[in-house]
């Protein structure tokens, strides 16, 4: 059984005992979260007096959590878990409600360069989901209005299903030239570019 990805939306902070910086800092705890801020992160080895194994990182992080004495247990998962945490990942974490449904207003601007020019989406989604403003910028010819693209996504979910069924019937041609349907989607709904 192949183990599943969970996101996990909120902060881990681990204690860790006695690592000492350079420059006299002592490195208190570790945060994991689900996307690194890259203007915060850092190598933990660049900021060690003394070169530090996985193996024994990983040691440190243990003596943190299980005191002097205390017996560590390692748990396997069975068959029956991954199971019951697949089945708990689709009926829940997969949901479009719990990753889009709950969150406060955000807004979105992805720009990517295509055969027929550089196309700049911005949208506000509003709380709950629901696309509430479009704007489309880029050095693109085409011969309709964008804005009737941007009214056909307004109020539409922030969702690639709700995304693509609502642009269903419109060819793109007229208002982009040259532009591949699945990148045009990808661009308004697909992963971010690193």
């Amino acid at each position: 059984m192949e183990p599943s990805v969970i996101q996990c939306h909120a902060y881990l902070a681990i204690p860790v005992p006695s690592l000492t910086l350079a420059g006299g800092a002592i490195f208190s705890s570790i945060i994991l979260n689900h996307k690194s801020a890259r203007a915060r992160s850092a190598n933990i080895a660049e900021f060690l007096e003394a070169p530090l194994s996985t193996e024994a990182f990983k040691e440190k992080i243990l003596a943190s959590l299980f005191p002097d004495g205390a017996e560590r247990k390692t748990y396997r998962l069975t068959a029956q878990d991954w199971d019951s945490i697949n089945a708990l990942v689709e009926e829940k974490y997969r949901q479009w409600d719990w990753n889009y449904g709950r969150s406060p207003d955000f807004d979105i601007q992805r720009t990517r360069h295509f055969a027929a020019g550089i196309i700049d989406f911005r949208l506000k989604v509003k709380r709950g989901g629901a696309i509430e403003n479009v704007k489309i910028y880029g050095d693109f010819f085409g011969q309709r209005p964008v804005s009737e693209i941007e009214d056909a996504l307004v109020g539409v979910r922030y969702d690639k299903r709700a995304i693509e069924g609502a642009l269903q019937g419109i060819d793109l041609y007229p208002y982009f030239g040259e532009v591949d349907r699945a990148e045009f989607l990808d661009l308004i709904y697909g992963p971010d570019e690193q």
